[in-house]
C-alpha cells in the first residue's frame, strides 16, 4: 500500500496527531516493521487552544501496539501557545528533536498531511447523503465553502514522506489493512471549537474535517 524504506534496522519518525490520516500511516509503519529492529518514533504537538492532539495520539499508540505488538521507544510531545506561526515552528522543532536524538534520515520522517477531497464531488455527495447522515445541507455547503483552501489540491507534486493525497486515500488504506472497525473509531479529526472533555473526545460531526470523514468513510467513527 505504501512505499516504505526497505530497511531492517534503524529509526523512522512520524508526525502523529491522532487524526485518521497520520494514524493509518503510523499503523502501517508499525505493521511494516513489527518483526525487525526498526523503531517508529511518533512526535505530537499540542496547542493551548487545541490541547487534544497528544491525548488522541496516545490512544492511537496504545491501540496500534495492541494490534501489531509494536510500541515506540519514545513518544515525543510538546505544547505551544496557539497561533499558526507557533504551530508551524513547533512542528519543525519537535521533528528536528526526534531526527537528532534518533538519527532519523530526512526521507524516513513521515507526515499525515492530506489535501482536501474534490469539493465538487463532496457537494454532490452531501446533496444525496446529508439527510441520511442527519446533517443540514445548507450548513454543510457553508462548511465546504469555508474550508481551509490552502489544502485544495492544485496538481502539486506530493513529497515522498506525504503518502496520502486525500481522505479517499486514507479510507482506502484503512480498508487495505482491515482496521476500519478497530483503529478508525478511536482516531480524532474534529477541528471545531467543540468543548472536549478529558478522555472523552467527541466529533461535532459538522465541521469540514468531520465532513471529510462522512464523505470518505460514510461514518464519523
Amino acid at each position: 500500500m505504501f512505499n516504505f524504506p526497505k530497511i531492517d534496522k534503524g529509526n523512522i519518525g512520524i508526525k502523529l496527531s491522532g487524526g485518521a490520516d497520520s494514524s493509518i500511516i503510523y499503523y502501517a509503519l508499525c505493521h511494516e516493521y513489527k518483526d525487525v529492529d526498526v523503531n517508529v518514533i511518533p512526535v505530537t504537538l499540542d496547542t493551548t487552544f487545541k490541547p487534544w492532539y497528544v491525548l488522541s495520539a496516545k490512544r492511537v499508540i496504545a491501540k496500534v501496539g495492541e494490534l501489531t505488538g509494536k510500541y515506540p521507544l519514545e513518544h515525543i510531545t510538546k505544547k505551544v501557545d496557539h497561533s499558526l506561526e507557533n504551530y508551524t515552528k513547533g512542528q519543525e522543532q519537535i521533528a528536528n528533536e526526534a531526527v537528532k536524538k534518533y538519527n532519523i534520515h530526512e526521507d524516513h520522517f513521515f507526515s499525515g498531511l492530506t489535501y482536501n477531497p474534490d469539493i465538487t464531488e463532496m457537494r454532490v455527495h452531501f446533496k444525496e447523503m446529508s439527510l441520511k447522515y442527519g446533517l443540514n445541507l445548507g450548513e454543510v455547503l457553508v462548511e465546504l465553502n469555508e474550508r481551509p483552501r490552502a489544502r485544495d489540491y492544485k496538481g502539486q507534486k506530493l513529497i515522498s514522506v506525504q503518502p496520502l493525497k486525500d481522505k479517499l486515500d486514507t479510507a482506502a488504506a484503512y480498508k487495505y489493512y482491515d482496521v476500519v472497525d478497530s483503529l478508525y473509531p478511536i482516531t480524532y479529526s474534529c477541528e471545531s471549537d467543540y468543548k472536549i472533555r478529558l478522555n472523552d473526545l467527541k466529533h461535532c460531526g459538522k465541521c469540514f474535517f468531520c465532513l471529510e470523514r462522512w464523505y470518505a468513510f460514510g461514518r464519523i467513527i
